[in-house]
């Protein structure tokens, strides 16, 4: 309990400074939705959907993130939907990797997730303490992430670590 007000008190003062300094990183405008990554540290950062668009995207080969092997993220105002591109050092290098996501975090603000892929959505929601999910042929993991219509949490942890994909 501690570590978490910690965390989130730490990522709010990032939040602030980061809003008033103007570092943010806009990933262009899709759907008529400017999304916002603040970075809160070399692995971390903060995601801020405009709140007026029912879907929000963003790639996070796009900022810092795209270079850590465990990432924490807190996505600020968590309504609708949001899907998020993931990047990784094995990205770059062309190499299969698999991603575990701390589902515990994400379970009560996040009531389905669904992997992209050509386009298509397929739920992958768990009860799991980790959600597992694999590089597609591209190198990423997209994923959406469904939140409530309306808002319900302050913010939620999306955390998750990346481990190289060996050939057997």
């Amino acid at each position: 309990m501690f570590y978490s007000m910690t965390a989130f008190l730490l990522l709010m003062t990032v939040t602030v400074i980061s809003l008033v300094c103007g570092a943010s990183v806009t990933n262009g405008n899709i759907d008529s939705c400017d999304d916002r990554f603040y970075s809160a540290g070399q692995c971390s950062g903060i995601i801020e959907s405009n709140g007026t668009c029912q879907e929000s995207k963003l790639n996070l080969g796009n900022t810092n993130i795209s270079t850590c092997t465990s990432v924490e993220l807190f996505w600020t105002y968590p309504i609708d939907n949001l899907t998020i591109t993931i990047e990784t050092p094995f990205t770059q290098k062309q190499q299969a990797y698999t991603i575990y996501i701390n589902n515990e975090k994400l379970q009560g603000a996040i009531p389905h997730i669904f992997r992209v892929f050509n386009g298509q959505e397929t739920e992958v929601t768990t009860t799991d303490k980790r959600l597992i999910q694999y590089s597609d042929v591209n190198y990423q993991v997209i994923l959406k992430f469904q939140a409530p219509p309306k808002l319900t949490y302050f913010g939620v942890f999306i955390n998750y670590e990346v481990t190289k994909m060996y050939a057997h």
